[in-house]
């Protein structure tokens, strides 16, 4: 049996795949258990990176208290995005201030962050130049 034949142009998702890999008797291991610790890692990053990313943007004095304090059972992840921690800052921010660095209410302003390889050097925000200066930092680049 042709491979092609079999699972198509490739554009099957997880579950189609398991049940033609069945179907064919092709055996497939323990892929469901690999998918689903994988997923679970997954998670468990998302989640991570959120919570420190809000930690950074509340100005928080000891992140690692933070992270006790904080009910991990409340931070859920789902497609569209980490839900949980921005409510529990705000309510510690009330409750307990000293655990933040004084001035830093205005840290619910986003954070803009920077994609692309810089490579350690100060990259130029090209989008704010006009068509002379884009040119000449252009130049310079090269």
């Amino acid at each position: 049996m042709d491979l092609k034949e079999l699972f198509g142009d490739g554009r099957l998702s997880f579950e189609e795949l398991m049940v033609k890999c069945t179907e064919a008797g092709v055996e497939v291991g323990d892929l469901g258990s690999v998918r689903s610790e994988y997923d679970g890692k997954i998670t468990a990053m998302k989640k991570n990176f959120a919570l420190e990313r809000e930690l950074d943007r509340a100005g928080v004095k000891n992140r690692t208290l933070m992270e006790k304090v904080l009910d991990q059972e409340k931070i859920t992840v789902d497609e569209e995005g980490v839900h949980g921690i921005a409510e529990q800052i705000t309510a510690l921010r009330e409750s307990d201030p000293y655990l933040f660095e004084a001035g830093s209410a205005s840290a619910a302003a986003p954070v803009p962050v920077r994609w692309g390889a810089s490579h350690g050097r100060d990259v130029p925000d090209t989008d704010s130049m006009d068509d002379a200066e884009y040119y000449r930092t252009v130049r310079k680049m090269k």
